[in-house]
């Protein structure tokens, strides 16, 4: 099978991405849906971050899906939520 994509032409510049596990978030399902399928009644998400560095030009960026650190004490409101929810919020990395 042929692909009619064609790419641009390279110019010299590439990044690396590394992604970095924050963390994860683990609950019930009955806290995001109604009806449940039989043997999914928990779910578990990790929560990633991404470090998109471009070396050529010495520029690092970084996406942060992660969970923030002390987000029991910026979040109250969400904080209650999760805890009546029984939804575990694990942190991995501090600083």
């Amino acid at each position: 099978m042929s692909s009619s994509l064609t790419l641009p032409a390279f110019k010299g510049s590439l990044v690396q991405v590394s992604i970095l596990q924050g963390g994860y978030i683990h609950g019930s399902t009955r806290f995001f849906t109604e009806t449940l399928i039989p043997g999914h009644d928990s779910w578990a998400a990790p929560a990633h971050s991404f470090l998109i560095e471009n070396k050529s030009q010495g520029k690092k960026v970084l996406f942060d899906l992660g969970v923030m650190k002390a987000w029991k004490e910026k979040q109250p409101p969400a904080s209650e939520s999760y805890k009546h929810a029984n939804i575990l919020i694990i942190v991995l990395i501090s600083s």
